[in-house]
């Protein structure tokens, strides 16, 4: 699944394609968006949303999106401030909203050592931009993860979109780990 990404998502506006760091078009993808698909190895509703102008823009993918509800943030924080809550008298709907939250947060801190998820801003890839930090260009750790470099997407949207892709580094990565290497440092131990 590391190979290959598939989106469908909503509230996207434009078309671009990204090949590696380099990206061309113009599209907006809200942080609202709900994205269905696989990407980066995960599948169901991801966090993924980007911004493209021509050359710049930035991208961020955090892995499964994270449900919000305020109101129900609200009576959950009140409930865990009670010292005499009683699980009986909590909505059954409240409880489902905060185990499936908790499964979601979960999921994603255990596929963070994995290192697919970024937060970066292009042409050059960068987690900080350029007017952030004069020696961006010259520090590894102000780079995205490694098979960011690789990847290759198209994405296409009028309110509803899609993103499709293919990550030959990936695939190189699948292709030694047969005969025992990681080249990503990404298979799950």
């Amino acid at each position: 699944m590391d190979i290959f990404t598939l989106e469908v998502h909503d509230k996207t506006y434009g078309i671009n394609t990204r090949i590696s760091f380099l990206q061309v078009g113009l599209i907006y993808q809200s942080q609202e968006s709900n994205n269905i698909g696989i990407k980066n190895g995960m599948f169901g509703n991801l966090d993924h949303h980007n911004f493209n102008l021509l050359f710049l823009g930035s991208e961020r993918f955090t892995g499964k999106k994270i449900l919000e509800n305020s109101q129900y943030e609200e009576e959950i924080k009140k409930i865990q401030a009670r010292k005499d809550a009683n699980l009986q008298e909590i909505p059954e709907e409240l409880k489902q909203y905060y185990i499936n939250n908790q499964s979601l947060k979960q999921e994603n801190q255990q596929n963070l050592p994995r290192n697919k998820f970024y937060d970066v801003y292009l042409p050059f890839g960068t987690k900080k931009s350029l007017k952030e930090s004069t020696p961006v260009l010259k520090k590894r750790n102000n780079f995205a993860n490694s098979s960011f470099y690789t990847d290759i997407q198209l994405r296409v949207g009028l309110y509803y979109g899609f993103t499709i892709g293919f990550n030959p580094g990936e695939l190189l990565d699948f292709l030694a780990s047969l005969v025992g290497l990681d080249l990503y440092n990404d298979n799950e131990r």
